[in-house]
């Protein structure tokens, strides 16, 4: 998924500014989400989370 993401991008700081781009154009952020932590996976599977959801995810992302 993060190299479809990346794909068309230069390595290294493009890829980050992707990711984030993509985060916040598919991840809905909602301050009433409570659903305890969630893993990287299940904020993408929701589409929503809080921010710190939405930060598990860019970083799994980065990293894979």
């Amino acid at each position: 998924m993060a190299n479809e993401i990346v794909a068309d991008v230069a390595p290294g700081y493009d890829q980050v500014a992707a990711i984030s781009d993509w985060i916040r154009r598919e991840v809905r952020f909602d301050p009433n989400t409570l659903y305890g932590q969630m893993t990287a996976t299940e904020v993408n599977l929701r589409r929503e989370g809080v921010c710190r959801d939405l930060a598990h995810l860019g970083i799994a992302l980065c990293r894979s």
